[in-house]
C-alpha cells in the first residue's frame, strides 16, 4: 500500500510539473544567449572607438563566466529532458524504463546541439562587421523562436505567430544597420508583429481552405495580444497620416 500510495503521489507530480519543461528550456537557452549580449559589450569595449554599452555592464563584465554558463546549460536540461520525454512517451510512475533513458540521450545531443550552434552564430556575429551582421541577426531572432522545435512540436499558428516576430525584428535591424539614423527606433515593431501575423495566417487559411483556424481560440488570444502591445504604434501611425496636398513640397 506504501509503494501503490507513493505511486500515485509521483504520478499526480508529474502531471502537475510536467508543463514547467518549456520554462526550464527557457532558462536554459537564455543562459547561452544572454551571455552573448556579455561578449558583444567586450567586443564592442576592445575593438569600437565609441561603443555603445549596456548600462550594467561594468558590473557584470568581470563576474560571468563561459564555463558557469555552459555548466548551468546542461545540468538544468537533465530536469527539462526528464520532464519533456515523460510527456512524448507518456509515461507514468508505473511505465518508466530505458527507453526514457535513451529518449533523453538523444533529445539531449540534438539540443545541446543547437546551443552550441546559436553559441558560434552569436560569436561570429559580434566579431564581424555591422553590415554582414544583418545576416547572422536574422539567425538568432530564427533560433529564439523556432529553436525549440528541436525537441518539442507547436501548430500551424503557432509557426505564424514565431515567423511573424522574425520578420518584425530582423526588418527593424535592417532599417537600422542601412538608415544610418536614429529614427529606426521609431520603427513601429509591434504594430509590424500583429499586421505580418494577420497576414500570415490569412494566407495560410486562404492557401489550406481551413478557414475555422481565423476564428480559433489560439488565432483571437494571439491577435488580441498583438494588437494590444501594437495599439499605441497604430494610433500614431494614424495621427501621421494626412493627405497629400498639405505637402508643402515643391516638385
Amino acid at each position: 500500500m506504501v509503494s501503490l500510495d507513493f505511486g500515485d503521489r509521483l504520478d499526480k507530480s508529474l502531471s502537475s510539473f510536467t508543463i514547467n519543461h518549456d520554462a526550464v528550456f527557457a532558462f536554459i537557452f537564455w543562459c547561452i544567449y544572454e551571455y552573448g549580449y556579455v561578449d558583444n559589450d567586450i567586443i564592442a569595449e576592445t575593438f569600437e572607438q565609441k561603443p555603445t554599452l549596456s548600462a550594467t555592464y561594468q558590473n557584470y563584465k568581470n563576474r560571468v563566466k563561459l564555463l558557469q554558463v555552459w555548466l548551468w546549460a546542461i545540468i538544468l536540461a537533465i530536469p527539462g529532458l526528464f520532464l519533456l520525454e515523460v510527456i512524448k512517451l507518456q509515461l507514468t510512475p508505473k511505465t518508466i524504463n530505458l527507453s526514457l533513458l535513451s529518449s533523453m540521450g538523444l533529445d539531449g545531443v540534438l539540443w545541446l546541439t543547437f546551443l552550441s550552434v546559436v553559441f558560434g552564430c552569436f560569436w561570429s556575429y559580434n566579431r564581424l562587421d555591422k553590415q554582414t551582421r544583418i545576416w547572422l541577426y536574422f539567425c538568432l531572432q530564427a533560433s529564439k523562436c523556432f529553436g525549440f522545435l528541436i525537441v518539442t512540436t507547436t501548430n500551424s499558428i503557432g509557426i505564424m505567430l514565431f515567423a511573424s516576430q522574425v520578420l518584425a525584428r530582423w526588418i527593424a535591424y535592417i532599417v537600422y544597420r542601412v538608415g544610418k539614423h536614429t529614427e529606426w527606433m521609431e520603427f513601429p515593431g509591434e504594430f509590424f508583429r500583429c499586421f505580418l501575423f494577420t497576414f500570415l495566417i490569412i494566407s495560410v487559411a486562404l492557401g489550406t481552405g481551413e478557414l475555422s483556424i481565423l476564428l480559433s481560440w489560439q488565432t483571437l488570444v494571439i491577435f488580441a495580444w498583438c494588437a494590444y502591445r501594437g495599439r499605441r504604434q497604430f494610433v500614431n501611425i494614424c495621427r501621421q497620416a494626412y493627405p497629400i496636398y498639405k505637402d508643402k513640397t515643391l516638385v
